[in-house]
């Protein structure tokens, strides 16, 4: 009986603090602009996505069947990235600029992640 009051007042702190714990939310990057064709670059908008979803404590930013071609993307606690099953994420990496007298056709480098129903996250 004694041990009862301690025991219930480490309970009450417990969930006290599951309060603030964020909901899951799913954030598609096609609703904010992404197209998933493989040619155009998905930048913005896979960054919109994800900064909506630290916005919201976060959450999981979704890609649809598609690719995704894009350049640096930044990561945030609490966000998760879900490629579903057919979805892409082509890594752009630009050559970089040469003089004018050099210049030849623009063309990308790139590294292709293929997946079938993946989650990268990352925690605070």
């Amino acid at each position: 009986m004694r041990y009862l009051l301690p025991r219930l007042l480490a309970l009450g702190l417990f969930c006290a603090g599951c309060a603030n714990i964020p909901t899951s939310s799913t954030f598609d990057v096609k609703a904010y602009g992404a197209t998933g064709d493989g040619k155009t670059i998905d930048t913005d908008a896979i960054n919109k996505a994800i900064d909506a979803a630290s916005a919201a404590g976060g959450g999981t930013v979704l890609f649809p069947a598609g690719t995704y071609a894009s350049y640096s993307i930044h990561l945030k606690s609490n966000v998760a990235l879900y490629l579903g099953e057919g979805a892409t994420l082509l890594a752009a990496d630009p050559l970089p600029e040469r003089p004018a007298a050099t210049t030849r056709p623009s063309r990308m480098r790139s590294k292709r992640i293929r997946t079938s129903a993946t989650r990268i996250g990352t925690t605070a």
